[in-house]
């Protein structure tokens, strides 16, 4: 598949912008984008998507009418609220800029999902957009490369000209993905050695229980290895590359220099979120069983079984570990994350609910549940 993208910059006194693409086929694509597209009809706002920036300080909500971003600090308050002609099921931003990275959603997209957008709500109008023969279903960005899942494919882009790096084969329904942010010293990297070059990010591969983990710069080389004997449904990464979590509907591992199992039940459930602390040492996880996991890195602070003696009919199950803290929250799919130095929790659900607690002596406090629609 050939995809071109034009770059369309603007002066002040512009008014109308214009960008245009091929698709599959090789139609030429034009798009207006001299009018945001206010909704002239009254449309129940509806949560779509849930999503947060890079150092979890902006909450990102796309809704049925356009898309919502919150401070996650400031008692939760809202930064920008941009309202399109329709849906927004994929919103992801870059740090605190004023550049979003769009595809449309719900029943009445504000574009079709098959196409992807870069905004800038500096000037309320599209900056580029890319056309796809399949819907873009995973979008991950840093501060020079873009994350693009279709199901059947990965792509990764350079965000400062849009060219293509690289693409990989893929088996992600979901658009599950993941992507290191931050800058570190090549010393403290673990995935591919110290001599390789900064920056990874992390997608399902081919096979059901697979993860393909790519370098980000230069070489672009990929490791593939198998996390899970079921399809793989969540991924986390550490900002600065150092550790990777991986879900199941059961299992969860940890994986830097050495591969943790941790256990959120004995019950099957669906990961709903799955995140590292931005500035603690601490894993959280929620699932549709409508409880909240939090898990030490120090694999040592965790919950042990006491069976492991015994373990010799189910030694992966009882040699895990198990969470250092939890408690119940929302059942309906969400998005939760640490705030602040680690000390609160935000979770907010598929209805714009939005739940915060307090961690006191390994207990939960809940002190805030409010509506952000």
């Amino acid at each position: 598949m050939s995809t071109e993208v034009v770059v369309t910059q603007n002066g002040p006194e512009s008014t109308t912008t214009t960008t245009s693409t091929a698709t599959a086929s090789g139609e030429r694509l034009s798009v207006d984008t001299s009018d945001p597209g206010i909704v002239q009809s009254v449309v129940k706002e509806e949560v779509l998507y849930v999503s947060l920036n890079q150092d979890h300080s902006c909450l990102l909500l796309g809704t049925t009418t356009g898309f919502r971003v919150f401070n996650t600090e400031s008692e939760q308050t809202q930064r920008l609220y941009r309202r399109l002609d329709g849906g927004i099921g994929i919103v992801e931003t870059l740090h605190r800029t004023n550049f979003f990275f769009l595809v449309g959603g719900g029943k009445h997209p504000a574009w079709a999902n098959t196409m992807f957008i870069l905004w800038d709500d500096s000037r309320g109008a599209i900056e580029v957009h890319m056309e796809f023969p399949r819907p873009v279903l995973g979008v991950k960005v840093s501060r020079d490369r873009i994350l693009l899942c279709l199901e059947n494919v990965t792509y990764l882009y350079a965000l400062n000209n849009l060219d293509m790096l690289s693409s990989y084969p893929a088996l992600n329904p979901r658009g599950v993905c993941a992507m290191s942010t931050r800058v570190v010293e090549p010393s403290t990297i673990q995935l591919f050695g110290p001599t390789d070059p900064i920056g990874y990010a992390a997608t399902p591969g081919l096979q059901p229980g697979q993860v393909v983990v790519q370098c980000l710069k230069e070489t672009y080389e990929y490791a593939v290895f198998n996390a899970h004997e079921s399809n793989v449904t969540s991924i986390a990464m550490k900002m600065d590359g150092t550790a990777m979590a991986t879900a199941s509907e059961q299992v969860m591992k940890k994986v830097d220099a050495k591969i943790m199992e941790l256990r959120r039940g004995a019950d099957h459930a669906n990961i709903y979120s799955l995140n590292f602390s931005p500035h603690t040492p601490f894993l959280l996880v929620t699932s549709d069983s409508g409880t909240c996991h939090i898990f030490s890195e120090q694999m040592e602070k965790n919950v042990s079984s006491r069976l492991t003696a015994v373990a010799w009919g189910l030694p992966g199950y009882f040699s895990s570990h198990w969470s250092l803290i939890n408690f119940k929250t929302t059942n309906l799919k969400n998005c939760a994350c640490f705030i602040g130095q680690g000390a609160f929790i935000l979770i907010v659900n598929m209805n714009g609910e939005l739940f915060r607690y307090e961690i006191v002596d390994n207990t939960a406090k809940q002190i805030v549940e409010k509506s952000l629609l």
